[in-house]
């Protein structure tokens, strides 16, 4: 909802904000393409921003690594 009334206010399309939706999978990343966009950003800056917030995924996904390296193991023998 709160993504909705943002959209709307920096003045994009209803079908663009529920493309979006079903498009971008992070959900920071629709808030902050909304604020970008509604600020007349570029599209080629919009892309680099939005790679950059999602980096923290691969931290995540190297920090839990060796907690579930041996899950897996287990799962294939």
């Amino acid at each position: 909802m709160a993504y909705g009334i943002l959209g709307t206010t920096a003045g994009l399309p209803s079908w663009a904000i529920i493309a979006m939706s079903f498009i971008v999978y992070a959900g920071s990343a629709q808030f902050l393409a909304v604020s970008l966009l509604g600020q007349g950003v570029p599209a080629a800056t919009l892309v680099v921003t939005t790679f950059i917030v999602n980096l923290r995924h691969l931290l995540y996904s190297s920090a839990i690594l060796p907690k579930l390296a041996p899950i897996e193991r287990k799962r294939l023998a």
